[in-house]
């Protein structure tokens, strides 16, 4: 009787150390969704180059948790067409992320036959390569330095030609925030 004891003992003993060391909510993930819009006036060219800068300290999901962010992971990345003639269209679409100082190459997504109209309700989806993926993670492991990017957008043989038209899309970078509460 006296071991059936110990050994019942022994068995709660365990028990309450594997229930009460495992913190099943000590780390919480919040989704931080970047974008950034760019926009130009274009009359009559053959090319388009776009650029905008943004920053993590732009959004509110990274401001609220800053004291208590761990790491920042890239998630996925999209590019929407917000605004433009209905034809438009063009060759290499190119969708470019640089580190802040606009020449450190983090990512070069290019699609060869780009028709803006197919990229406003849905959006396109960049697959990069776990090189790039782990590029612009490497970047993100510094956020509170490196915390600003460039993205630049660019398309050859832009359709209509000799128009004067605005080109408006964004780009948008989905990461997740590891927080430590």
């Amino acid at each position: 009787m006296k071991k059936l004891n110990v050994l019942l003992l022994t068995i709660i003993a365990s028990a309450s150390v594997a229930l009460n060391s495992c913190e099943p909510f000590e780390d919480t993930y919040v989704k931080l969704a970047m974008d950034t819009e760019l926009e130009e006036q274009v009359a009559g060219v053959d090319n388009i180059k776009i650029t905008s800068d943004f920053c993590l300290s732009e959004f509110d999901e990274y401001n609220d948790n800053i004291d208590q962010i761990e790491e920042i992971r890239y998630v996925e990345s999209a590019y929407f067409t917000l605004e433009g003639p209905a034809d438009l269209s063009g060759d290499n679409l190119k969708l470019r992320l640089f580190e802040s100082d606009g020449t450190t190459l983090l990512f070069e997504f290019v699609l060869p036959n780009f028709i803006a109209a197919n990229y406003v309700t849905k959006p396109l989806i960049l697959n990069l390569s776990e090189e790039e993926i782990a590029a612009v993670n490497n970047y993100l492991l510094n956020y509170k330095v490196d915390d600003c990017f460039k993205v630049e957008m660019s398309v050859e043989n832009v359709k209509p030609v000799n128009q004067i038209f605005k080109i408006k899309s964004k780009v948008e970078l989905l990461a997740e925030i590891k927080v430590k509460l």
